[in-house]
C-alpha cells in the first residue's frame, strides 16, 4: 500500500511540473500546407479576376479539401485511394475552385463529361474550349489501366492526389497537336542536374545557370519523355511578362544570365510551335494562318532572388530649406478662346506658371511643351519674367471628325493627326502647336504677366467618312419586332428568374412596350421574383447578392425589374443595389470584364445610389484598364489576344453615360472604329471562324447607344448592307424567332434580337436609349410605420399585399404612377379606458377564458402630399403580430395555455384564431377590421404519467442494483490486492 502511494505522488508531482510549463514548449512549428497552380492557353499564362497572371499561385491545401464534390452533382467522383473510408483531395477539387474563386467562372457553365476515372472537361473550364492537359510536380500524371492493371494510362482530375507542396500544371491548347507531337508538352526550369526549380538564388554580378526542360507526354500511349530544350529564348524582367532582355538555351538546354542589382527578378519562356512534319488531325486545323504550325507547349516560370551586399548606413540627411512660394497663377481663363467648327465637340484645359523657363532649364518639369521652351530659351537667350500659356484639346468626341487645322490669332497651321508620334509647328521661336493622333496642344510664351486680351484659338475639323450621294433612308423593323415579342409572351408563359425564359424576356416585352406596366404578366412574374430573391438571399447570406460569384445575377434582374418600373432597393427583404457596395468591386470582377460591366449597366438604369460613392468610376476605370490593343474587349484579359464584338459592344454600352469623360470617349472612339474594321461584308460581325447573330445584335445596341444610326451610318454599310440588314437575315419567319446560326431557332438568339431591334427601333423614333429607364415610371414606395406601439406590433405582410388589401383600383393606379404610400399601425393599451360596454362584450365572447388584454389598433394610409385616412375595413385579412407582455405568457409547466383574440367592430363581436410563438412570445392573427380587441386565453391542466398499481418490479430493481454493487466493491478489492 505504502509503495502504491509513493508512486501516486510521484505521478502526481510530474503533473504538477508540466502545468508550470508553457504551452509552446511541446508545440512544433506549424506551417500552411499549399499547393501551386499554373493555367496556360496557347502557350501564355492566362488572368485571374484582378488582371494577375494564374502562375506558380498558391492554394491552401485546406481550403481545396473543402470543396464538397457532392454541391456540384459529383459526389461519384469521390476518391478513396487506398479504400480506408476517407477521400483524397484531387485536381478536380482545385480545378473547381480556381475556375470559381480566382478565375471568377461559373462551373455550372463548364461542359464537364464526368464519370469516375474518365473525366473530360468539353469546354467553358477558364474560357477554354478544348479539354485539359495535366502535370504533377513537372511529371505525366499515370495511373493503373482498369482493364490492365500492368498498363499505365494517364490519370484524369479526380484521380490525381495533391498533396502539400504539389505544383499541377494545367494547359489548354486550340489545336489538337499537343497529343501527339513531340515538340508538344510542358517546359520546366530545372538546376543543372535536371531537378525542377522554380525559385533560384544568386548574387549581385554572379552568372546564373537556368536550365531549360522539356517534358513531352504522348497521352495516346500514357508515356512521357523528358529532354533538354535548347536553343529556346528564354526572357528575364523585374516585373513577370515585361521582358527586360532575353538569352537562347545552349545545346545542354542552358541559359546563363547575370542581374546587377539586388532584387526580385522572373525568367520564363513561352509555349512553342509544333514541328513542320505536317502532320493533320479531324476537325483541327493544325497550321495557323501564318502557315506556321499551332502551339502545342506550355510555358515556364521561375522567381529569381538576387541578394546583395549590406549597404552602410546613410548619413542622416540635412534639412531641406524652405521653399519659396510660388507665385500665384494669372486668372486668364476669360482671354483663352477655344472654339470649333460645327460638328465636333471638344475639350480644352489651360494651364500657366510664372517664370516657365526657369522651372524647365533646372529640369524641374520634363513635358514635351516645356522641353521645346527649354530648348528655345537656349538658342534663344532667356527672356526675363516669361509667361507661358498652354491649350490642350482632345478631338476624340465623334470618331467620324479628325482636327485638320489650328487657327492662333488669325494665322492658321495646318495639322495632321494620323500620325502616331507627336510632331510640332512652329509659330515663333517660343511658340508652337504639337500634335497627334489623340489631340493638340497649343503652346503660347509671352512676356506679360497675364495671357494677350486678344489670344483667341480655333480648332478646324473635317468628316473622315462622307455621306454617300443618295442617302440611305432607316428602313424600319416595327412589324418583324411586334410579331418576335408576341412570340416571346405565347412561349413564356411564367418568366421566373434566369437567363432563358426570365429577366431578358421580360426586359424585351417591357422595353418593347408589348404590355403595359401594370399587366398582371409583370404583375405574377414580380411576386415569383419576391419569393425567389427572399430565398436565394438567405443562402448566400452576402448583403443581398444572389450567387457568391456572379453579380451578373443581380445585374440581370435590375436591369429587369427597374423595366418595369419596379424598385431594384427594395424586393421582398432586400436591397440587390447594396450587394454592391456590401461585397466590393472584388465580388463584381469575379466574372472578369462582364461583371464590372453589367453592375454598371444595371447601376445606371434607373440611376441607383451606391453607398459606395467610387465604386461606378472604379467600374469604368477596370473596363478602360482591359481594353485590347486594336480596340476592342473580350472576356481575355490578355490584351494581345483578338477582341470579341459581343463583349465590345457591351463595353461601349456601359460606357455610353460616361462620354464627358475623356478617357471614355477617346478609348470608345477607338472601339467603334474597330468595329467598323472588323464588319464582314454581308453587314454582319464574326464571331471566332463564322459569325452570329448575337454579336450583330450588341454592335446595333452600343452603336444606338452612342447615337449611331446602325442601318445609315457611312462606317457601318458594306457592300450596300448594314448590322440591320444582317440580323433580320437570321428571322426566322415561320417561326417569329432569330437563328445563332444557320437556320435553327435559338431562344437566346431572339431574346437578344429583339432588344437589338428595340433599340434601333427607339434609336429611329427619339425615344429614350434601351437601357436609359428615364421614361420608365416607377412604382411608389410602400412605407410602413408603428406608432405608440408597446408591444412591438407589426403588418406581417410585403408590400404588394398590403396595396391589395389596403388600396382601392384608382389609389393602386397612383402608386404605379410614381405616389409613394405611408402605412401607419397604432396599437394601444386601453384596459384602463375601456368602455364597459365593449369590455361585457369581450368577456361574455368565451366562457372560462381569462382576458389578459384589452388593445386599440388602428391602421391609416396616406397617399402622396393626401391627408392621411384611417382604415377601418380591408379588401382582404391583414396580418398583425404583437408582442404580448411578460404577465401573460405562459410559465407553468403543469398547464398549456391557448390563445383567442376578441374582435369588437361596429358592435359586433368575431372570435379570432391566433397562433403563439412561444420562442419569440410573439402572438400572430389576422382580422379585416380594425376597432377594440381583447386577447383571451385558457389553460388546460397537463395529465401526470399513469401509474400501473403493481409495485413488486421496484423492490426487484432495488435488490439487483444493491448486488450488482456488492459484486463491483468485490472486483475492486481484489484488482487493488492485485496490484500491491
Amino acid at each position: 500500500m505504502r509503495t502504491t502511494k509513493k508512486i501516486l505522488s510521484m505521478i502526481l508531482a510530474f503533473v504538477m511540473v508540466l502545468g508550470l510549463l508553457p504551452a509552446t514548449a511541446f508545440a512544433t512549428e506549424q506551417t500552411e500546407e499549399v499547393v501551386y497552380l499554373s493555367v496556360s492557353f496557347d502557350g501564355q499564362y492566362i488572368h485571374d479576376v484582378n488582371g494577375d497572371p494564374i502562375v506558380y499561385y498558391p492554394i491552401p491545401l485546406e481550403t481545396i479539401a473543402a470543396i464538397d464534390l457532392a454541391e456540384y452533382g459529383l459526389e461519384n467522383m469521390l476518391y478513396d485511394a487506398d479504400d480506408d473510408g476517407n477521400y483524397e483531395t484531387t485536381a478536380l477539387q482545385l480545378i473547381i475552385y480556381a475556375h470559381e474563386e480566382i478565375y471568377g467562372g461559373d462551373w455550372s457553365e463548364v461542359n464537364f463529361n464526368a464519370i469516375p476515372g474518365s473525366s473530360y472537361f468539353a469546354g467553358g473550364v477558364f474560357g477554354f474550349t478544348e479539354n485539359l492537359v495535366y502535370f504533377l510536380n513537372g511529371d505525366f500524371p499515370l495511373r493503373a489501366d482498369q482493364t490492365n492493371p500492368d498498363m499505365k494510362v494517364g490519370a484524369t482530375s479526380d484521380e490525381i492526389v495533391l498533396h502539400d507542396g504539389d505544383f499541377l500544371d494545367l494547359a489548354s491548347f486550340g489545336c489538337y497537336g499537343f497529343l501527339w507531337d513531340q515538340a508538344g508538352g510542358f517546359h520546366l526550369f530545372a538546376d543543372e542536374d535536371g531537378n525542377y526549380v522554380y525559385d533560384y538564388t544568386a548574387a549581385e554580378g554572379e552568372a546564373l545557370s537556368i536550365k531549360l526542360m522539356h517534358s513531352f507526354c504522348d497521352l495516346m500511349v500514357g508515356a512521357a519523355w523528358v529532354y533538354d530544350a535548347t536553343d529556346y529564348e528564354v526572357f528575364y524582367g523585374s516585373d513577370f511578362g515585361v521582358a527586360e532582355g532575353s538569352v537562347f538555351t545552349d545545346d545542354s538546354g542552358c541559359a546563363e544570365i547575370t542581374f546587377d542589382e539586388a532584387g526580385t527578378y522572373y525568367v520564363w519562356c513561352d509555349g512553342g510551335n509544333g514541328t513542320d512534319d505536317g502532320w493533320t488531325h479531324t476537325g483541327c486545323d493544325y497550321y495557323s494562318e501564318t502557315g506556321e504550325p499551332c502551339i502545342v507547349s506550355a510555358p515556364a516560370y521561375a522567381k529569381v532572388t538576387i541578394i546583395g551586399e549590406e549597404p552602410e548606413p546613410e548619413p542622416e540627411p540635412e534639412p531641406e530649406p524652405e521653399p519659396e512660394p510660388e507665385p500665384e497663377e494669372p486668372d486668364t481663363d476669360t482671354a483663352l478662346k477655344v472654339t470649333a467648327d460645327e460638328g465636333i465637340q471638344l475639350t480644352a484645359t489651360a494651364s500657366f506658371c510664372d517664370d516657365c523657363y526657369t522651372q524647365v532649364y533646372n529640369g524641374a518639369k520634363a513635358s514635351s511643351i516645356e522641353t521645346t521652351i527649354n530648348w528655345a530659351c537656349e538658342e534663344h537667350g532667356t527672356t526675363p519674367n516669361a509667361y507661358f500659356y498652354s491649350v490642350s484639346i482632345n478631338a476624340f468626341y465623334d470618331a467620324n471628325y479628325v482636327v485638320t487645322g489650328v487657327t492662333v490669332n488669325d494665322t492658321k497651321y495646318d495639322v495632321n493627326m494620323s500620325d502616331e508620334e507627336y510632331s510640332a509647328i512652329y509659330i515663333d521661336d517660343y511658340s508652337y502647336i504639337a500634335e497627334n493622333t489623340n489631340c493638340v496642344s497649343v503652346a503660347i510664351m509671352s512676356a506679360e504677366e497675364t495671357a494677350p486680351a486678344d489670344l483667341e484659338i480655333y480648332i478646324h475639323a473635317e468628316e473622315k467618312y462622307s455621306a454617300p450621294e443618295t442617302p440611305r433612308q432607316p428602313q424600319s423593323v416595327s412589324a418583324i419586332l411586334k410579331d418576335t415579342m408576341a412570340q416571346l409572351a405565347a412561349t413564356v408563359t411564367e418568366p421566373a428568374f434566369g437567363t432563358l425564359a426570365g429577366e431578358w424576356t421580360v426586359f424585351d416585352l417591357a422595353r418593347g412596350g408589348h404590355f403595359a406596366k401594370n399587366d398582371k404578366y409583370f404583375a405574377d412574374y414580380y411576386d415569383r421574383i419576391v419569393q425567389t430573391v427572399n430565398e436565394e438571399a438567405v443562402k448566400v447570406n452576402m448583403n443581398g447578392a444572389l450567387h457568391k460569384n456572379k453579380s451578373t445575377e443581380n445585374s440581370r434582374l435590375i436591369v429587369a425589374l427597374s423595366a418595369i418600373g419596379k424598385d431594384a432597393t427594395s424586393v421582398g427583404n432586400w436591397d440587390l443595389v447594396e450587394a454592391y457596395s456590401a461585397n466590393g468591386i472584388n465580388w463584381i470582377r469575379k466574372q472578369g470584364i462582364n461583371g464590372t460591366i453589367w453592375a454598371l449597366i444595371a447601376l445606371d438604369s434607373n440611376n441607383y445610389k451606391t453607398s459606395d460613392a467610387t465604386l461606378r468610376q472604379q467600374c469604368v476605370d477596370s473596363i478602360l484598364a482591359a481594353q485590347h490593343d486594336d480596340g476592342g474587349w473580350s472576356l481575355v484579359t490578355n490584351k494581345a489576344y483578338t477582341s470579341n464584338v459581343d463583349i465590345t459592344g457591351m463595353a461601349l454600352t456601359a460606357l455610353a453615360p460616361y462620354r464627358d469623360q475623356p478617357e471614355v470617349t477617346a478609348a470608345c472612339a477607338e472601339a467603334i472604329e474597330w468595329l467598323s474594321s472588323v464588319q464582314m461584308e454581308n453587314g454582319g460581325f464574326p464571331y471566332g471562324e463564322g459569325e452570329t447573330s448575337e454579336s450583330c445584335a450588341w454592335a446595333i445596341v452600343a452603336l444606338t447607344a452612342w447615337g449611331i444610326n446602325p442601318d445609315t451610318d457611312a462606317r457601318f454599310i458594306k457592300d450596300g448592307k448594314s448590322p440591320v440588314d444582317n440580323l433580320l437575315s437570321y428571322y426566322m419567319e415561320d417561326e417569329k424567332m432569330f437563328a445563332h446560326q444557320g437556320s435553327s431557332s435559338n431562344a437566346m438568339a431572339t431574346d437578344q434580337a429583339c432588344y437589338a431591334m428595340i433599340a434601333y427601333d427607339r434609336f429611329i423614333n427619339s425615344e429614350a436609349a434601351l437601357y436609359d429607364y428615364s421614361d420608365v415610371v416607377f412604382d411608389g414606395k410602400i412605407e410602413s410605420a408603428v406608432k405608440d406601439n408597446a408591444y412591438t406590433g407589426k403588418l406581417d405582410m410585403s408590400d404588394n399585399e398590403l396595396m391589395d388589401t389596403l388600396l382601392t383600383d384608382e389609389e393602386k393606379a397612383l402608386v404605379e404612377s410614381g405616389v409613394d404610400v405611408k402605412v401607419d399601425l397604432t396599437v394601444k393599451d386601453i384596459s384602463q379606458t375601456i368602455s364597459s360596454a365593449e369590455k361585457q362584450l369581450i368577456e361574455k365572447a368565451l366562457k372560462k377564458t381569462t382576458v389578459g388584454l384589452y388593445l386599440d389598433i388602428t391602421l391609416s394610409k396616406q397617399l402622396g402630399n393626401q391627408t392621411a385616412v384611417k382604415v377601418t375595413e380591408t379588401n382582404g385579412a391583414v396580418t398583425i403580430t404583437v408582442s404580448l407582455p411578460e404577465d401573460l405568457r405562459n410559465t407553468d409547466t403543469t398547464v398549456s395555455r391557448t390563445y383567442k383574440v376578441v374582435r369588437i367592430h361596429e358592435g359586433k363581436t368575431d372570435i379570432l384564431d391566433a397562433v403563439y410563438d412561444a420562442a419569440t412570445g410573439k402572438l400572430s392573427f389576422e382580422t379585416d377590421a380594425f376597432s377594440t380587441y381583447g386577447i383571451v386565453y385558457t389553460d388546460t391542466a397537463i395529465p401526470s404519467s399513469p401509474k400501473t398499481g403493481d409495485d413488486s418490479h421496484t423492490a426487484l430493481y432495488v435488490t439487483v442494483m444493491l448486488v450488482s454493487v456488492a459484486a463491483l466493491v468485490v472486483l475492486v478489492l481484489n484488482k487493488n490486492k492485485y496490484f500491491a
